[in-house]
């Protein structure tokens, strides 16, 4: 494997002796977490999610070329939360991401499509108590025409 460069094995074996032997963690002692890591391991519990991003814009705020996490790191988190049901947590990842990688068009897609859903729920539940709101007075449905017909007039109703 090395008889082109047959020095290789003796620098690797230097390096490995100057880089990671004498630069090990006290005993006890363990490395450092990556800002990726505390990330992700914040939003995996709850309300880790505005803590994962309250954490993150404030490292962005001291370094604002700081990798928070990869791209890729945080979408299938992202689409845990849509599919979960936490559509708010979901658009609060896609929008950390939209800071974190302003320039990526897939960014902007999935931020769009949870946008998207969080509407379609928010219009889906104003109109279902619309519907329900509504449903004393419709007098489309036999059912409920038969009801009114048969409902006694409030004093404030005027008696036709």
């Amino acid at each position: 494997m090395f008889d082109a460069h047959k020095e290789l094995p003796g620098m690797i074996v230097a390096w490995v002796a100057t880089t990671l032997k004498k630069h090990q963690p006290a005993a006890g002692a363990s490395a450092p977490a990556s800002t990726e890591s505390i990330f992700l391991e914040l939003i995996d519990h709850p309300g880790g999610v505005e803590k994962a991003v309250r954490n993150s814009l404030r490292l962005r705020k001291r370094d604002p070329k700081a990798v928070l996490f990869q791209e890729s790191r945080n979408e299938p988190p992202r689409y845990e939360h849509l599919q979960a049901g936490d559509n708010k947590g979901a658009v609060e990842l896609m929008k950390l991401n939209a800071t974190a990688y302003p320039h990526s068009p897939n960014v902007y897609d999935s931020l769009s499509d949870a946008i998207s859903r969080m509407a379609r729920r928010i219009w889906r539940v104003r109109n279902a108590k619309k519907a329900l709101e509504l449903l004393p007075s419709d007098t489309t449905d036999p059912r409920t025409a038969a009801k009114q017909s048969k409902r006694v007039p409030s004093k404030n109703e005027a008696i036709g």
